[in-house]
């Protein structure tokens, strides 16, 4: 782990500053994605696509999944079991961006659908609700077409009209394709 971290530093001391100076076209980014309420965290994965329209617009279409699989005890007469539930969210919006040498640092909001789904002892039960995320991160060019990217946001879904927040972190790759 260290030896991994040494290497990243010694990469990013020796990246050209002209890396970051494009805009790509088109960015694609992929990679680990956790999500976390009150109760629970769960582990998942990120896929998104910005069109970069200017410099410092772009729109974004984000899809993410989310899991979890708990054991269940025994209770009195309740056997127990495993009990499985996901989420997979489908969202786009706007993204501002702000670029610098090697740095990419941007804002963005997104809306779009959540549908969850939760599987316990032949119950399968399955709702999509609406949903709205803001949030931002940073881009970190390592190359001129690949970066690493590291982000947070925060998440209301409305269920029956009601919000429930959840907080999202993510990191992953970048690539661009194109330069504006």
């Amino acid at each position: 782990m260290r030896h991994a971290l040494l290497v990243t530093l010694l990469s990013l001391s020796v990246v050209s500053p002209a890396f970051a100076q494009h805009t790509p076209i088109v960015d694609v980014s992929g990679g680990y994605s956790l999500t976390t309420d009150d109760d629970e965290t769960l582990n998942g994965w990120y896929a998104t696509v910005g069109g970069n329209i200017t410099r410092w617009f772009a729109l974004v279409a984000d899809v993410n999944g989310h899991y979890l699989s708990e054991q269940v005890p025994a209770f009195g007469d309740f056997p127990g079991g495993r009990a499985k539930f996901d989420a997979i969210a489908i969202l786009g919006g706007p993204r501002f961006t702000f670029r610098s040498e090697r740095l990419a640092v941007f804002a963005h909001v997104k809306g779009g659908l959540v549908t969850f789904h939760s599987k316990f002892m032949g119950y399968d039960d399955s709702q999509s609700e609406a949903a709205l995320e803001a949030g931002g991160g940073v881009d970190v060019w390592l190359a001129r077409r690949l970066a690493l990217r590291v982000g947070v946001d925060g998440r209301a879904v409305l269920f029956e009209d009601e919000p429930e927040g959840v907080f999202r972190f993510h990191a992953g790759v970048v690539f661009g394709l194109g330069t504006r």
